[in-house]
């Protein structure tokens, strides 16, 4: 009950927009609320909320420092 608000509001985004991946949708909340979510609070709701399935992985290798990271994010996708 304590993210309503968020979970409507990522419900209603996913529905507008199709797919989007994690980072996505927490820049979107981040915009519409002034207090928005961190990125394990915005994953926690996605895994929980019915009607919203994660659809598949986005990785990402980045080497703008000496060392090489790797960037890994869920696409989510909200069904009926």
């Amino acid at each position: 009950m304590a993210k309503k608000r968020m979970r409507a509001f990522i419900i209603k985004l996913l529905k507008e927009n199709g797919p989007m991946d994690t980072h996505a949708i927490h820049d979107a909340l981040k915009e519409k609320f002034r207090h928005g979510a961190c990125t394990n609070e915005v994953g926690g709701v996605l895994g929980r909320t019915k009607g919203i399935k994660k659809v598949g992985m986005r990785e990402e290798s980045t080497n703008k420092t000496l060392y090489e990271h790797r960037i890994r994010c869920a696409i989510w996708e909200y069904r009926d």
